[in-house]
């Protein structure tokens, strides 16, 4: 199947352009068509490259995962992916490995790598039992719930070569 964008994200800005030329008005800032990286960047990006095991603290849905490739991440359920869609996770908070770090400010440019996450399971947690109970006046609740819960692996986690 071909990767689902992972919009449980805040979108970044699009090309804007002007209505009268047609002409776009200026790039986004993840946009790499062009872009000049400076030595520094190179070299600290191809360093991470050069190391065997990578990890990535994405954001999906607000929250903060660290991950490396093949893992599992459980978290609550998202309604609107089927089983065997991939996820392309853009937002990447820290790229790294056992000596080398990327920190982004907030996010890494997206330039940088590639993650992709694929939908293996949305299981349904064991039965919670909640009982409220009030002593001496015989007031009892019961309730019972099951959490939802989605399961992504982590399929690709790779970083690119900048030149």
């Amino acid at each position: 199947t071909a990767p689902v964008t992972n919009h449980f994200v805040q979108p970044r800005a699009g090309l804007s352009t002007n209505a009268e030329t047609g002409s776009a008005a200026a790039l986004p800032e993840h946009v790499t068509v062009g872009r000049v990286w400076s030595e520094g960047t190179k070299r600290a990006v191809n360093a991470l490259r050069s190391q065997n095991n990578y990890y990535a603290t994405v954001v999906i849905k607000g929250r903060h995962f660290t991950v490396t490739q093949n893992d599992v991440v459980v978290m609550d359920r998202m309604n609107d992916v089927e089983l065997g869609d991939v996820l392309d996770l853009s937002q990447v908070a820290e790229l790294g490995s056992k000596d080398y770090t990327i920190k982004g400010q907030p996010f890494v440019d997206p330039a940088f790598f590639k993650i992709e996450a694929t939908v293996i399971e949305h299981p349904v947690a064991q039965q919670v039992k909640i009982v409220k109970k009030r002593r001496h006046t015989g007031y009892q609740n019961t309730k019972i719930h099951q959490h939802r819960h989605t399961l992504l692996r982590i399929s690709l986690l790779e970083v690119n070569r900048l030149e």
